[in-house]
């Protein structure tokens, strides 16, 4: 395509189209049209499924039309539509996957993950407000988060196993970035560098999911579009550890990642940004 392509941003005054706004205003193919918001309407930019979520869902008839996956899980798309997993998803996937699809591990793992307080949303609660989060680590939703249908989900759609995710979230002293240590029981004895090199192997080809030795930090990839992964194992257990940006990788980032691939971009287009380090 020569000229650029319209994007609208729905939601437009929440962390994640902040992000996307940013993220829009740098991509090389990209125009943004509109942004729409139900909480501010006619205001500047300047200013700004039932039992899971408590509400039923606004349009069930069009599930069918989506898939719901991770660009580094899904080569081909069936379907017209797609829509990204949320952002603990996004790095719980990324480190389960591989091991699930190659038949290393027993189908139950332990996950636990820290995120920083955008994953929270833009309304100010007692979760996200400073003086209560500075300084302090807490865990919330212990074995009941929202989000282990979805990973659940994808999980199977992207390894034919159905796995059980032991999830338990923690809200971490920051504002962006999740770290996630996923631990299950190898089916039979590995050592840390088998386990490595089958992440590399499944992740050859994705552009964004660095495979390392050295643990993953979260300031490594805050603000950038990467995630970071390494591994331990010893006898017949195994420890995957995940960083990425809960509002880039884990939202907006993959948003556009997606969205370069369904019109036929370089799926890297406007996402090569290293993180800045030190924010």
């Amino acid at each position: 395509m020569s000229s650029a392509v319209p994007a609208v941003v729905l939601g437009g005054t929440g962390y994640v189209a902040g992000e996307l706004l940013r993220l829009i205003a740098q991509h090389p193919q990209l125009t943004l049209a509109a942004v729409m918001s139900d909480s501010m309407p006619g205001e500047p930019v300047a200013d700004a499924y039932t039992e899971v979520y408590r509400h039923p869902h606004a349009a069930p008839g069009r599930l069918a039309q989506f898939s719901c996956a991770l660009p580094e899980h899904l080569p081909q798309l069936a379907t017209r539509h797609v829509g990204h997993p949320g952002c603990f998803a996004t790095a719980v996937l990324l480190a389960s996957v591989p091991l699930l699809a190659a038949g290393l591990i027993s189908p139950t793992l332990f996950v636990s993950g820290v995120t920083g307080s955008t994953g929270s949303g833009r309304k100010p609660v007692e979760g996200t407000h400073h003086p209560l989060r500075h300084g302090d680590l807490y865990s919330y939703g212990a074995l009941a988060h929202r989000h282990v249908p979805e990973i659940t989900a994808c999980a199977h759609a992207a390894s034919g196993v159905t796995a059980e995710f032991a999830f338990v979230p923690h809200s971490g002293p920051f504002a962006r970035g999740i770290h996630v240590t996923l631990q299950a029981a190898l089916r039979q004895p590995w050592d840390t560098a088998a386990v490595l090199a089958t992440l590399r192997e499944f992740y050859a080809d994705a552009p964004f999911v660095r495979v390392s030795e050295q643990a993953p930090r979260i300031k490594d990839v805050v603000a950038s579009n990467y995630a970071h992964l390494s591994a331990a194992a010893r006898g017949n257990t195994v420890a995957v550890l995940c960083a990425i940006d809960n509002l880039t990788k884990g939202a907006a980032g993959g948003a556009i990642q997606w969205m370069n691939r369904m019109l036929g971009f370089a799926e890297t287009a406007g996402l090569t940004a290293p993180a800045p380090g030190w924010t």
